[in-house]
């Protein structure tokens, strides 16, 4: 089996940067992804009716366990990423709502990851060494850092000089950790793809327009994410030996943005249609194919494997957004693989790992708690 990249894992960068410290459900999509980068002057298709099940080895319906991971306290956990060894990274509220934290659950137990001395921080990634990167404000929440978490501890890996906001976004096996800085001394500045190493923040340019971001990287260095033209428009892009290739858009689009990478180039990606609805999409060899969606006008994709087995948020008919998983060339509504007595609604899937365990954020209980899905059979292609 291919192991897959499991940092990769993308998200609405608006998200991300949410300055107010409270990063909700990916329930605010379409055109707010690439008009809040405007604001901030800066991020064969299916078209037919989705399937109903996705199918395992033996063609039998694949279904899952659902684990509610709980929270460090308060009442709302989301989770971001999970690796090949079942640790899942993420971020909850403390008790009272005011502080969130960064957290990796690992065997039942969710452990706070602690900050750089302010009162929010976040995991966004993790490698299979355990190694998390994410974000944390400073002391005095004077300023947002790019933050490492390991057995050491927590590592301020800073960000672009004079800037008030950074974040890391994906790291690797081999560590090699990507992401986004704002350039100057607000914290509304235009964003501009990073690299952190060496102690060190690398500025990755842009296509010729104000900003970009880095959300994901394999194994082999490649980052995805997005980078503005000179009109301003966003496109998905590869980040590569100093290298910016643009991914294009769906056939008639105009914006695009690149979500999560596998080890085989293979990108999970957003976009515009003709019809100006935003999609899902998987790009292969100069390909964008167009996912569809669970039966509304809006799908995203989070994460990929290395087996082309994507995730992600998608509307269904009545407008709510539900968490799928497109395998098979199928997109499914993940809360069809469930117990229908479980009590969760899960509204967003956000990364999947080797084995095929997928974690993501739902509603139970009316809060919003991260979840781990676990096969009960084995899908494997």
């Amino acid at each position: 089996m291919d192991k897959p990249a499991p940092q990769a894992q993308g998200r609405e960068v608006a998200d991300y940067f949410d300055l107010s410290d409270k990063g909700g459900p990916m329930k605010k999509r379409a055109l707010s992804i690439f008009t809040r980068w405007s604001l901030l002057v800066t991020l064969v298709g299916l078209l037919s009716a989705p399937s109903a099940t996705a199918q395992g080895l033996d063609n039998r319906p694949l279904r899952f366990t659902v684990t509610d991971l709980g929270t460090l306290g308060g009442m709302n956990s989301q989770a971001t990423a999970i690796n090949n060894r079942g640790q899942v990274v993420g971020y909850s509220t403390l008790a009272g709502e005011a502080i969130t934290r960064a957290f990796l659950w690992e065997d039942g137990v969710m452990t706070d990851l602690g900050s750089l001395g302010g009162t929010f921080s976040r995991a966004n990634a993790i490698n299979n060494r355990g190694q998390a990167v994410g974000a944390s404000e400073i002391t005095s929440n004077a300023a947002r850092h790019a933050a490492l978490f390991d057995r050491h501890g927590i590592t301020d890996l800073g960000a672009l000089p004079a800037s008030l906001v950074g974040a890391a976004f994906g790291i690797n096996n081999r560590g090699d950790i990507f992401g986004g800085s704002t350039e100057g001394l607000t914290r509304t500045d235009p964003f501009h793809a990073t690299r952190f190493k060496d102690g060190g923040v690398i500025d990755l340019g842009t296509l010729g327009g104000l900003s970009s971001f880095a959300a994901g990287v394999n194994d082999h260095g490649q980052a995805v994410g997005r980078a503005d033209l000179p009109g301003g428009f966003s496109r998905a892009v590869i980040f590569s030996d100093g290298a910016i290739t643009d991914l294009g858009t769906l056939p008639g689009g105009t914006a695009s943005f690149g979500r999560a990478i596998n080890n085989r180039g293979e990108v999970a990606c957003l976009s515009n249609t003709a019809a100006g609805a935003f999609h899902a999409c998987l790009w292969h060899h100069g390909v964008m194919t167009d996912l569809g969606t669970l039966g509304g006008t809006f799908s995203d994709s989070a994460g990929i494997d290395n087996r082309h087995r994507i995730v992600g948020a998608s509307t269904v008919a009545s407008g709510q957004q539900h968490a799928y998983i497109f395998s098979k060339a199928k997109m499914t509504d993940l809360n069809e693989l469930i117990p229908a007595d479980s009590g969760w609604t899960l509204v967003a899937a956000t990364g999947i790992n080797g084995v095929g365990e997928i974690v993501g954020n739902g509603r139970i209980n009316g809060q919003t708690h991260a979840f781990l899905l676990t096969p009960d059979d084995d899908d494997e292609d």
